[in-house]
């Protein structure tokens, strides 16, 4: 993921560029729209935790699209609505599926390489 203060592992991030930063605002306005990209410091705790969520779902899904992945998995109902899915798969996603529909994929003798 993208290095974040009080967010990241510094050993485990990369520092990222403008296009880096352009993606991951754009990622947070398709599954996010109605809340802060920035984080607000007078935000209560609740508040601040419900962001940070956010900012690590869609560091997620950067994450991926910015290594290129194939396959994103994930039970998390918001990358799977009708109205965000395809915006994250023309940013570059690969395929976004729920883990029973990997499951299904090697439960009948068929490799994960067979989805993409």
């Amino acid at each position: 993921p993208m290095g974040y203060w009080d967010v990241s592992f510094w050993d485990h991030c990369i520092m990222a560029d403008e296009e880096d930063e352009r993606l991951e605002e754009e990622i947070h306005q398709i599954l996010f729209p109605a809340s802060s990209f920035r984080f607000a410091k007078e935000a209560d705790a609740q508040q601040q935790s419900i962001w940070l969520n956010a900012k690590c779902d869609v560091q997620a899904i950067w994450s991926h699209i910015h290594a290129k992945r194939d396959v994103f998995v994930t039970s998390d109902r918001n990358f799977h609505k009708v109205t965000k899915k395809p915006h994250l798969l023309s940013l570059g996603a690969g395929m976004i599926l729920r883990p029973s529909e990997v499951l299904e994929y090697l439960t009948n003798g068929r490799s994960v390489n067979d989805l993409v």
